[in-house]
């Protein structure tokens, strides 16, 4: 059985938040949008500061940004957005050389890779689709809301994501386990053989057995 290996997104294998770049572009695509935006936001920045919370924000964020697109128009947009990463025309976000190495160098050595993130995972598919890697995805799940607009599932955090890696076959422990953020992301990584932080400034080694620290750009 092969080795697994678990990585995060967002801040991760990339310089930022994909899902927050990709709704700016959004916003910016229409008036009405970026009115409706800029008036919800200051209630969504109140949930997004809470941890526990931080959903309900993103998801009222993504309703606007997804207002009266259908599936198909949703999947363009994620694909045509994850092209301007790949092409560096995304100032917010772009790949980390180390990180994309470092899938390449597990793939090689026969390992199974696995990138679980709370983006959606459509989103998340499309990025990786982009630049032709072909390993499994978990994130958070997209349905269309009542009102015309989209909205996530249970959100792939913390024990979810756990959850989730174990539904699809995973059993603890897991050989390597990447993240940038300890705190939304410390359960992967105490089930994983060897956990590492991403550009972290975190001081939680002794937290974590064998927790490494890792400077990707």
């Amino acid at each position: 059985m092969s080795k697994v290996v678990i990585f995060d997104l967002d801040k991760t294998l990339l310089s930022g938040d994909s899902t927050k770049a990709w709704m700016l572009m959004r916003f910016k695509s229409g008036k009405l949008r970026f009115l409706c935006a800029a008036i919800l936001a200051p209630i969504a920045l109140v949930f997004l500061k809470s941890k526990k919370l931080k959903f309900i924000g993103a998801y009222m964020l993504l309703f606007v940004a997804s207002f009266r697109m259908n599936e198909r128009e949703m999947i363009d947009s994620f694909s045509s957005f994850s092209s301007k990463i790949r092409d560096g025309k995304i100032n917010s976000v772009r790949w980390f050389d180390d990180g994309f190495k470092e899938i390449l160098k597990h793939l090689k050595e026969g390992r199974r890779v696995i990138i679980a993130t709370a983006a959606p995972e459509l989103l998340a598919s499309k990025i990786l689709d982009a630049v032709n890697l072909n390993v499994e995805v978990i994130g958070t799940p997209l349905s269309k809301g009542l009102f015309g607009g989209w909205i996530g599932g249970a959100h792939c955090r913390n024990e979810e994501k756990v959850r989730r890696i174990k539904s699809i076959g995973v059993s603890t422990k897991w050989y390597a386990a990447y993240t940038d953020d300890f705190n939304d992301d410390y359960p992967i990584l105490l089930n994983s053989e060897n956990p590492y932080l991403i550009n972290s400034t975190c001081k939680k080694e002794y937290v974590v057995r064998n927790l490494k620290l890792l400077n990707w750009s």
